[in-house]
């Protein structure tokens, strides 16, 4: 991915190209605290790309501390509720997963592990 075209001036320790391995992309989703402890490291999860199709990823990292609130209380009756990163490792070998690409994560709700 090129951050700079040819001609265009640039500072010193400025990125003019990001590589990118195909072989190691990733899915990056943000989970609710209310069931980030329902999630663990190696556990499987559906992922949905917007063409329909369907794969598995796998659970490489869950951020330790929360984000700011993605949803704020404006009846200021409940809390606001704040969410984690979570990573998941997917097969790519079809090279259909694109840096940026939109992608719906199915997170497990049941009772647990």
């Amino acid at each position: 991915m090129r951050a700079a075209l040819q001609g265009e001036v640039v500072n010193p320790s400025q990125p003019i190209v990001t590589l990118i391995d195909p072989d190691d992309l990733w899915v990056r989703t943000d989970v609710e605290e209310t069931y980030i402890d329902r999630i663990l490291l190696g556990d499987k999860m559906t992922i949905r790309l917007p063409s329909g199709d369907t794969r598995t990823g796998t659970v490489f990292y869950r951020g330790v501390d929360a984000d700011y609130a993605t949803q704020r209380d404006v009846s200021r009756t409940k809390r606001d509720i704040k969410t984690f990163e979570v990573r998941l490792r997917v097969d790519n070998k079809d090279r259909r997963l694109y840096p940026g690409m939109t992608a719906y994560v199915s997170v497990p709700l049941g009772a647990g592990h």
